[in-house]
C-alpha cells in the first residue's frame, strides 16, 4: 500500500508529497521555512487503496474515511473546538507551526524486527490541558489498519 499525505495552509493553498501516480516530489520539510512560512490548516493521509485520514489543526477534529471523530477526554470533556492558541518548544523550523489550537504531529516510522520491516505513517496534533499534555494521533500502518490513541 502507498501512502502520500498532503498539507492544506491557512489561505487554501497545499502541498502534496505525491503525484497522481505515487511518485514522491516533496517532503515535510517543503512546507516548513526556509521554503513555506504559512500556517498549517490541515493534515492528509491518502492511500493508493482510498483510504482518506484528515485532522484539522483549527478545530482539532479528524476524519477516517469520511466519519467525523471528535476526541474526548476520559472524563467525557470535549477535545475539538478548542481555541487556545498553543506554544511547544520546537526546532526554529517548526515554529511556524506554534500559535495555532492545535499543535502538528506528522510523520511516518520505520519499524525494524526479524520479520522484516514497516513503515507507519501519521498524523494527529498535541495541546495542553492544564498541567497535562493531551495527543492524538492516526496511525495507518502497511496492510491498511488504522489506529486512533
Amino acid at each position: 500500500m502507498l501512502i502520500k499525505f498532503k498539507i492544506i495552509f491557512e489561505d487554501n493553498t497545499f502541498l502534496e508529497s505525491h503525484d497522481s501516480m505515487f511518485n514522491q516530489i516533496k517532503d515535510h520539510c517543503h512546507a516548513l521555512p526556509p521554503f513555506n512560512n504559512k500556517k498549517w490548516k490541515r493534515y492528509e493521509l491518502i492511500t493508493d487503496e482510498g483510504q482518506f485520514i484528515w485532522v484539522d489543526f483549527q478545530t482539532g477534529l479528524f476524519c477516517i474515511n469520511g466519519q467525523l471523530i471528535h476526541p474526548a477526554t476520559e472524563d467525557g470533556l470535549p477535545l475539538t473546538h478548542l481555541t487556545d492558541l498553543q506554544d511547544f518548544p520546537s526546532a526554529e523550523e517548526r515554529k511556524i507551526l506554534n500559535g495555532m489550537p492545535y499543535y502538528p504531529i506528522f510523520g511516518k516510522r520505520k519499524i525494524l524486527g526479524d520479520w522484516g520491516e514497516a513503515e507507519i505513517s501519521f498524523c494527529g496534533w498535541k495541546r495542553k490541558m492544564g498541567e497535562r499534555t493531551i495527543q492524538k494521533i492516526v496511525y495507518v500502518y502497511p496492510q491498511g489498519q488504522i489506529v486512533l490513541t
